[in-house]
This record gives structure tokens, C-alpha cells and sequence, in this order.
């Protein structure tokens, strides 16, 4: 109510002693600000706008993984990102997680995308036997850039144990002289 203070102080103060745990409102008070339709809890009315959206946009794309580079989505993108740090802080109440997970909300981006890579570089590796992929494959940008990312996570240790376990059970190679060696070794064994 930027426009009449007077009015934002009394909108609040109404709702503060209607939420406060000795509602010093009368039932006449709270009867006739019910009629106008007052919103006791816009942040909450936000929320539950905010999700509509984000359900109308799974309903359109089949995902709730909005990029932060589609600009016509932005608040929602914004919206979404908070409720991930929410959840991640535990601030999240459970009756949110559980409207959020109703529509198939990640809420671990990381780990999501770091699947979807894993899944790619399995896949090239049983089509080509190995991890050394070509830099001129322009398709493959994105996985070269991801090899790399987690063999500088690995010298750093930064890479999780599971994520180890699973990279080393598809016999991937921790250095690029390591993937060399494999890459030759797999030609050699094709001809032999």
C-alpha cells in the first residue's frame, strides 16, 4: 500500500492481531473484513498463486525444471529456486514439500542433471568403449565439460563417494593420459 501508508499500517496491524496467539479482534471485526474478502496471509496467497503457475507450466512441459535464461519465466524460475533453498535450509513446511512433490518438483537440480550426464557418458562409453571423446564432436560439448568438471572435483576432493563409485563401476579414468591409454588400448584390442 505504497500509495496510502496510513492504510498498509492498518492492513497490518488487523492482521497481526488476527494471527497473534490472543486474537484481539472482535468476531464482528473479523466478520466484516471476511465480507470484503481481506487476505489475513498474503504471503501464503502468494504461495499458492506461485504453485498454480508452476503446475499450469508442468502441465504445459511435463517438468518443473524452469531455466533461469527463459525470461518470460522469471518469477516463477526465481519462485521455484527459493522453494529448493527453503527445502534444503528445512524451512520448508511438509504440507509444501508434499504439494511440490505431487507435481514432481527436483528438488536437487545437482544431482538430477549430474544423473543425466552420468547416463550420457555411459552411453558413449558402451558405444565406444571408452572416455575419450573427440573435441571436435560439437554434440559433446557439454559431456567433455562435465568429464572435465569432475576429474578437477576429484583432485580437489570434491566429488561425493557415491559419485566415485559410480564413475569408477563404468571404469572411468580419473586423469586424461588414463582415458588416453584406454581409448588405445580398446583400438588394439579390436584388431587383435
Amino acid at each position: 500500500y505504497i500509495e496510502n501508508e496510513r492504510l498498509g499500517t492498518w492492513v497490518g496491524m488487523h492482521r497481526h492481531l488476527y494471527n497473534n496467539k490472543r486474537n484481539r479482534l472482535t468476531s464482528e471485526q473479523i466478520q466484516r473484513l471476511n465480507e470484503i474478502g481481506f487476505d489475513w496471509d498474503p504471503l501464503s496467497t502468494q504461495w499458492e498463486k506461485m504453485f498454480l503457475e508452476l503446475r499450469c507450466y508442468k502441465e504445459k512441459y511435463n517438468h518443473c525444471n524452469i531455466s533461469k535464461y527463459d525470461l518470460k519465466d522469471l518469477q516463477l524460475e526465481t519462485w521455484v529456486t527459493e522453494q529448493r533453498k527453503a527445502y534444503k535450509k528445512k524451512s520448508l513446511s511438509s504440507d509444501r514439500i508434499e504439494k511440490l512433490k505431487s507435481l514432481d518438483f527436483v528438488f536437487n537440480v545437482f544431482n538430477t542433471s549430474w544423473e543425466l550426464m552420468y547416463l550420457d557418458l555411459c552411453s558413449f562409453k558402451k558405444e565406444h568403449g571408452h572416455f575419450n571423446i573427440p573435441r571436435e564432436d560439437s554434440k559433446k560439448l557439454q559431456l567433455i565439460s562435465w568429464i572435465n568438471s569432475q576429474r578437477t572435483a576429484y583432485k580437489k576432493n570434491k566429488i561425493s563417494s557415491d559419485h566415485i563409485e559410480k564413475l569408477e563401476k563404468i571404469g572411468f579414468c580419473w586423469t586424461p593420459l588414463d582415458a588416453y591409454q584406454e581409448k588405445m588400448f580398446h583400438k588394439t584390442h579390436l584388431h587383435f
